[in-house]
């Protein structure tokens, strides 16, 4: 009877202890709670930017390879000659698509339950996104730079005939003025052609579009 007595008795203290503790550290739980969800509201704060919004990052991709301010307009036949030409620059471009819809699918997500998680996929993300536009930028110069001083070239052919076509207009000479315009310009298409063929290029540069 006794033994039930004093069993009965200490269980009755833990159990008050048990309490009391729990009691008292009430306060703290809720404060640590507290400050978990200021930290989950920072973490999803400090996530990358928007679409559309400047990030910093891209001005290094385009340091040395500057892309025009928009995006060329290419009518349908042409954009699919682009897309036939540039197989590897499509693919890269479509990957690159698919990446940032995943964000910003991600970014409409608004359970602060779930904002440092967010942040952390958010973040994966933008290395992702990141690198795969290193890999798309790289694949535009390769194929841009023989383009590039092809259309240099004609165009210091142009200008060079330009001033024999000025000198001799100045001088009197109109035949032979014309005769040097006209025959430049049977070779003008190449200047026109290799343009195109660097604005089918340019139009996978553009990635705001995805969203549109």
């Amino acid at each position: 009877m006794n033994r039930q007595f004093f069993f009965r008795f200490f269980l009755a203290l833990a159990l008050v202890g048990m309490v009391s503790a729990v009691c008292a550290d009430g306060p703290g739980l809720m404060k640590r709670e507290k400050k978990a969800e200021i930290a989950d509201k920072d973490a999803d704060k400090e996530a990358a930017p928007a679409l559309g919004e400047k990030d910093e990052r891209e001005e290094e991709l385009f340091k040395d390879f500057p892309r025009p301010e928009k995006r060329p307009k290419i009518d349908e036949v042409r954009l699919d000659a682009a897309k036939k030409r540039y197989a590897d620059l499509v693919k890269l471009y479509d990957d690159l698509g698919e990446l940032i819809r995943d964000r910003h699918f991600l970014m409409q997500e608004t359970d602060e339950k779930h904002a440092r998680k967010r942040k952390r996929e958010l973040e994966k993300l933008d290395r992702e996104i990141l690198k795969q536009k290193k890999e798309l930028v790289k694949e535009a110069k390769k194929l841009s730079r023989p383009l590039d001083r092809r259309l240099e070239g004609y165009l210091k052919e142009k200008e060079a005939n330009d001033k024999k076509v000025e000198s001799a207009e100045q001088s009197g000479n109109e035949k032979r003025a014309q005769k040097l315009a006209q025959e430049f310009a049977k070779k003008g298409a190449r200047i026109e052609n290799t343009q195109m063929s660097i604005d089918g290029i340019n139009y996978f540069l553009f990635w705001d579009e995805f969203l549109k």
